[in-house]
């Protein structure tokens, strides 16, 4: 469920729902110093109730502000295009913001870079009798070969969003 705001142990909850700890270590005091930090730089903003008050420590509920919700869009796409298994993973969570054809332009632009750098990987020299690992044969193959699968589930993804397999936030998927 989609929410335009959430209080710090909301937030806790969420991330352990979505097993967040599979690629990071996320603590609940950590949420909240980040919570601080991005209301502090204008990212968030503490909810009021209808007289202007702010609702109290223990039940605060932020929202995005219009600067977090631009950033939160920049590195939507950022993560989308990727290479890093990571940030695709956190942008798969939240592409459905975007609309379908964005999403799939993103992630064209994911496996043409990971086509690049395994190409660019077996371009590399190699020893058959290496004399460091950087020259090493099979170093090289597990590298060209893991980015080149990889953009290979990048297609599949693409072809998963191309077909109408989700469902995006955006009036053409409604």
């Amino acid at each position: 469920m989609r929410r335009d705001h959430a209080h710090g142990y909301r937030v806790y909850q969420d991330l352990k729902d979505w097993r967040v700890q599979t690629w990071t270590v996320v603590r609940p005091g950590s949420i909240y110093h980040a919570i601080a930090q991005m209301q502090k730089d204008g990212l968030l903003a503490a909810n009021t109730n209808d007289d202007g008050q702010k609702l109290g420590p223990a039940k605060t509920e932020f929202s995005l502000t219009v600067e977090g919700r631009r950033l939160f869009f920049n590195l939507l796409e950022e993560a989308l295009k990727s290479i890093n298994l990571i940030e695709l993973s956190v942008s798969i969570a939240f592409m459905e913001f975007l609309q379908r054809e964005r999403v799939i332009e993103l992630l064209q632009e994911r496996t043409t870079a990971q086509r690049q750098v395994a190409g660019f990987i077996q371009s590399l020299p190699t020893e058959e009798l290496p004399s460091t690992p950087a020259v090493h044969p099979e170093l090289t193959r597990i590298w060209s070969d893991s980015y080149a699968q990889a953009a290979i589930s990048t297609d599949k993804l693409i072809d998963a969003i191309t077909s109408g397999k989700y469902l995006f936030n955006h009036k053409e998927d409604r």
